[in-house]
């Protein structure tokens, strides 16, 4: 089975020759690796191209392309209609992937009658050099992903055809566009199966990377996502609820890195048209976000059904 991996890339010199000996070490074959510049200004272009020279092959093609648009999502895309994989694999240029995880992956497909979605576990790495498995909900919720993202970019190895039928990513979202393309994905009712032996990858948290900015200083560039996932989930009211506490968990965030300002702003969107029970129920989970914080969302989807 060919099988498609995805590489959307932007000024990563530094970490991409790892990331992609990585790649190159996965045990499957066929594979097709697409390297998708999104406006590198660095050297990161003539890391792919030598790639490309060195590892091009008959069971393991390398393309290489380019993405005017800026951000991710618009890079996977240009990436996904390229891809001639039966499944297709997205993943980040400053991470290591596990060398048996595509074999793992293609495996269980063939053994689960082809789902749309194969999930996996993965592993967060941090500056310090501190491991920790991503702490996951297996759901297939819209409001357990909504609040939280347990269907993320590294945790996804999807049906090539069922990803491009969803619409692939939303081109107007840069940041938490897994997220909302999770929630997209779960409205149309997958079959989901999970890897469940291993957690796989590293995933590297660190200054330069997405995960590893402030809530306050990226807000402006999440509500894009906040607002496709409200349109998302117009018509359910306990996705709606689920969202309303992730803004919540969000400000709860923003305050305790001492933005109040910026906080308050957003609690209030969350509040709007809220009954006086809901409110109450709201303001009481926004005084935990704000001065508790831990496991905040996981406590809100616990304790959804008091909102009602």
């Amino acid at each position: 089975m060919l099988v498609t991996i995805v590489i959307p890339y932007l000024n990563r010199a530094a970490f991409l020759e790892k990331t992609l000996v990585t790649v190159q070490r996965q045990t499957h074959r066929p594979l097709q690796a697409v390297l998708v510049d999104n406006g590198s200004q660095d050297a990161s272009p003539e890391i792919c191209k030598q790639f490309c020279e060195q590892y091009n092959a008959e069971d393991f093609e390398v393309l290489l392309l380019k993405e005017e648009k800026a951000g991710a999502a618009s890079a996977r895309n240009k990436g996904l209609a390229a891809a001639k994989g039966e499944y297709v694999y997205f993943f980040d240029s400053d991470d290591e992937m596990s060398p048996d995880f595509i074999a793992d992956a293609v495996a269980k497909a063939r053994a689960c009658a082809m789902p749309d979605i194969v999930a996996a576990h993965t592993v967060v790495t941090f500056p310090d050099g501190g491991k920790r498995p991503r702490r996951i909900l297996r759901s297939a919720s819209v409001p357990a992903q909504i609040l939280t993202a347990t269907y993320s970019t590294q945790s996804l190895f999807l049906r090539t055809d069922f990803m491009k039928n969803a619409g692939g990513w939303d081109g107007n979202v840069f940041r938490w566009d897994d997220w909302e393309l999770g929630v997209r994905l779960l409205t149309l009712h997958p079959k989901i199966v999970w890897l469940e032996k291993k957690k796989y990858h590293r995933i590297y948290q660190h200054p330069d990377s997405i995960t590893g900015k402030s809530i306050s200083e990226n807000l402006s560039r999440t509500r894009p996502a906040l607002e496709a996932v409200a349109r998302l989930v117009a018509g359910d009211a306990a996705s709606r609820a689920a969202l309303r506490g992730q803004k919540l968990a969000i400000a709860g965030e923003i305050w305790r890195e001492g933005h109040r300002r910026q906080a308050e702003a957003l609690a209030s969107e969350a509040f709007q048209d809220a009954t006086a029970r809901q409110r109450f129920f709201l303001k009481l989970f926004y005084a935990y976000s704000k001065h508790v914080g831990k496991a905040a969302r996981r406590l809100f989807l616990w304790t959804l059904w008091l909102y009602r």
